[in-house]
């Protein structure tokens, strides 16, 4: 049961992976908060860095995250998450790799206990940037990638891992696709104007609890 469960969240992180890669652009060669803040972008068509304000929204499509004590608002920079311990896991992608404007790399960052979150980071400029200049636009995390006991993620709302699918409904409201298997039942909110822009929260089929959580922006 927990294997096949793992297959279906581990689609849910394949739909992340396939959103960065789809224009793939490698060029070879709410509690107590604080904020995180001295960053700085040239980015385009759009996509800046949010303000920091370091308040965990109520709706997901605030594009609030809160890892641990500090609140992190999407899009942001990869130095907010290092501050918090949590390095880019460079064994199959460096952090100099060149990504060309307007596309998208998924990566993990992890801390020293083992904890990790996978991040997309995007660049938002029209000429080639190093993946650690580039935005984070996505966060996922699955109960699988917390084995440290060191990372807690909530995500708008007061949603986190094991949390009812009421806690999600009540906050997103019911205008969510959902897809449902023996094992897993994915709920998704989006928007219409963009491709990105979405939050899936997926729930064992047996306990109800919340067990994998993706936010894009």
């Amino acid at each position: 049961m927990k294997k096949n469960r793992s297959v279906m969240i581990s689609l849910g992180m394949a739909v992340i992976l396939g959103v960065a890669l789809s224009g793939c652009g490698v060029v070879k060669k709410a509690a107590s908060t604080k904020v995180v803040t001295d960053a700085s972008t040239d980015a385009s068509e759009g996509y800046v860095l949010a303000q920091q304000t370091g308040v965990l929204g109520e709706k997901w499509s605030e594009f609030t995250v809160q890892l641990n004590s500090t609140v992190i608002t999407l899009p942001g920079n990869a130095l907010y998450l290092e501050k918090l311990g949590l390095k880019m896991d460079t064994s199959l992608m460096s952090k100099d790799t060149l990504v060309n404007g307007g596309n998208r790399e998924s990566v993990y960052f992890k801390n020293e206990f083992g904890d990790a979150i996978l991040v997309t980071l995007m660049n938002p400029n029209r000429t080639p940037r190093a993946l650690h200049d580039c935005l984070v636009t996505g966060i996922a995390v699955t109960e699988y990638d917390l084995d440290g006991g060191h990372l807690n993620v909530i995500f708008p709302g007061g949603v986190g891992l094991y949390s009812d699918k009421s806690t999600a409904i009540h906050a997103y409201g019911s205008d969510y696709e959902e897809y449902q298997s023996d094992t897993v039942h994915m709920y998704t909110w989006h928007v219409t104007d963009s491709y990105y822009k979405s939050c899936e929260i997926d729930y064992d089929a047996a306990s109800g609890k919340a067990v994998g959580m993706f936010l894009n922006f």
